[in-house]
């Protein structure tokens, strides 16, 4: 579950998937631009199964269109599968996702909203919330989010290395190189310190 700032990609249980937060599962890049830039995923299985064949087969195809970064073509086939199956959270995960990487932070907010409505149990759309919140500069909503993830389970590298991120830009560094060193031994890899801005500051910071 690293859900970086950078490009998420998932891995859905039914086809094959990349992460943000996220879960997805991803790392912050450039705190006052909040853009993307490098990308570093992880894998995430989502728990859900599809009641209709229809909605699963939508939701394969929209998740093609994700990853091929035809966000708005994803978007329209996510939304006739939640048509189809209004209940299922992996579609508003899916949905919420597209619209985090067209920078459209308040609708991915409303879409990741909704899947911790129906479900709020998933220790993944928690983290993925916070990384929506960081990137709408609200660091203590994202360290909240992070928070939680972690209660619900998500006691991860991923998570301490977003945690920690997320102190550091609320100039929080002693948190930030507590959580950072919990990530370290958790199994954060070099390349995933090496191929973020911020990673790189609070590893030097915390040495």
């Amino acid at each position: 579950m690293i859900y970086s700032k950078n490009k998420i990609k998932l891995k859905l249980k039914y086809y094959k998937a990349i992460f943000i937060f996220t879960c997805l599962c991803m790392l912050f890049i450039e705190c006052k631009q909040k853009d993307s830039s490098k990308k570093n995923s992880v894998p995430i299985d989502l728990p859900y199964t599809f009641k209709s064949k229809k909605a699963e087969n939508l939701s394969i195809k929209a998740f093609n269109f994700f990853e091929e970064e035809k966000y708005e073509e994803a978007i329209n086939i996510y939304q006739l599968a939640i048509q189809t199956e209004p209940d299922n959270p992996k579609l508003f995960f899916g949905l919420s996702m597209c619209y985090f990487n067209k920078n459209e932070m308040s609708t991915a907010l409303s879409a990741i909203n909704t899947a911790i409505k129906l479900d709020s149990l998933n220790a993944i759309f928690y983290g993925n919330r916070g990384l929506i919140y960081w990137r709408l500069y609200k660091d203590e909503k994202a360290i909240d989010n992070y928070t939680k993830a972690m209660a619900l389970g998500s006691n991860n590298y991923v998570t301490y290395a977003n945690l920690s991120i997320a102190h550091y830009t609320n100039k929080d560094l002693g948190k930030a190189c507590e959580t950072f060193k919990i990530a370290k031994g958790l199994g954060l890899p070099a390349d995933f310190i090496s191929n973020d801005k911020y990673l790189i500051k609070i590893d030097k910071l915390c040495r």
